[in-house]
């Protein structure tokens, strides 16, 4: 598929704080196809749940990759651009939300 922007997150037992930024990368206000590249560092919490049930009905398509192993948050941001399927990428902490014209 061919997408306008590939949005990359990294994340690691981020149960609280990732339904709050994937609400609103499904609430913006753009016609923009996108592709949510998620890196996930071995969570041990529900994280991964989270990821699958928004696979479901989140705008865009959601592309996990899980580390079997702890690493840092470089390495883990670096496989997410060599993933990529787009020049225009960014690159998101999990804390927080985007606005809704981001």
């Amino acid at each position: 598929m061919n997408y306008d922007v590939s949005l990359i997150i990294t994340t690691y037992n981020e149960e609280k704080y990732l339904p709050i930024l994937l609400d609103s990368i499904n609430n913006q206000k753009t016609d923009l196809k996108m592709e949510i590249i998620i890196i996930d560092d071995s969570s041990t919490d529900g994280t991964l749940n989270i990821i699958s049930q928004y696979e479901k009905f989140i705008r865009g398509v959601i592309r996990l990759l899980h580390n079997d192993k702890k690493s840092d948050v470089q390495y883990m941001r670096n496989t997410g651009l060599k993933e990529a399927m787009k020049s225009y990428n960014i690159l998101w902490r999990r804390h927080g939300n985007i606005g809704k014209f981001y």
